[in-house]
């Protein structure tokens, strides 16, 4: 049996492209020496939370973005709603929240998400 290919442009598509980002990410933290977990599908601001036995912890919000970031500028207009749901997330000081945006020609940028603002990251880890 054949599956349909999906509209481009649809839910669905968008769905499709959506969770596979998030698994891209995932792949990326356990090649990090991440023990990593989805929660993408849950009703949470963050599609993945990540942990290292030193006691590092990452949430993560991982989106996929058509055009390619120029600024940090265009992140707080593209993904403020996001953002604040992750910065409305109570942390210990040693967790961060972050989120991840990642274009298919530009690759993964990086972004801490912080009480005052975002800042960019080189890394993720």
């Amino acid at each position: 049996m054949t599956r349909a290919r999906e509209q481009p442009g649809t839910s669905r598509d968008t769905f499709t492209r959506g969770r596979a980002v998030e698994h891209i990410a995932y792949r990326l933290l356990l090649s990090k020496g991440y023990h990593a977990v989805l929660c993408a599908g849950m009703t949470t601001p963050f599609d993945l939370v990540a942990w290292r036995c030193s006691g590092q912890h990452i949430l993560v919000k991982a989106e996929r973005s058509r055009r390619p970031i120029h600024n940090l500028a265009e992140v707080m207009a593209h993904y403020r709603g996001d953002i604040d749901a992750l910065r409305a997330i109570a942390l210990p000081p040693f967790a961060q929240r972050q989120l991840w945006v990642w274009h298919l020609y530009a690759g993964w940028r990086f972004f801490d998400v912080m009480a005052g603002g975002i800042s960019e990251v080189a890394d993720n880890v």
